[in-house]
């Protein structure tokens, strides 16, 4: 059956790397890769709109296609992955949510690694205010998969 792997997770919980490890076989949609292709730029609030319009389009034709697809975008909120799986969901996909859940003291450890790691701890932890964990029970949800 058509899958739609939607990865969720903070920013350093290992999404890419985990998609890199386990889905390199699978057609990878991604707005950090959208923004650094094009804009080049890891974010910025002034191109967000155009990023989101691409990957909309993009999962729409992949969908349309019929091959399964892997979301590597941190999904933290109900309402953005809510409608993301509901497209999914119009093309008769079944929904796998990937849940990256390391302790949050490792995600920091893994920040620290980035470039410009204290607006990275910022980021995170403006985030973290509205993350809300997936429940395998969420509408249109086949699996939920936690990674710790």
């Amino acid at each position: 059956m058509k899958t739609m792997f939607m990865l969720i997770g903070l920013p350093c919980s290992g999404k890419s790397t985990y998609v890199n490890s386990h889905y390199y076989n699978k057609i990878v949609l991604s707005m950090d890769i959208i923004r650094k292709a094009i804009f080049n730029v890891q974010f910025d609030i002034k191109y967000e709109k155009t990023v989101r319009s691409i990957f909309d389009e993009m999962l729409t034709y992949h969908l349309y296609t019929g091959k399964d697809v892997v979301i590597d975008n941190t999904n933290l909120a109900i309402k953005a992955r809510s409608k993301l799986i509901s497209k999914a969901n119009s093309y008769n996909y079944k929904v796998v949510l990937v849940h990256l859940n390391p302790p949050i003291t490792e995600i920091y450890k893994r920040c620290k690694l980035r470039e410009n790691y204290e607006t990275w701890l910022d980021i995170i932890n403006e985030m973290q205010k509205f993350y809300k964990q997936p429940k395998r029970t969420d509408h249109g949800v086949y699996e939920l998969i936690i990674i710790k």
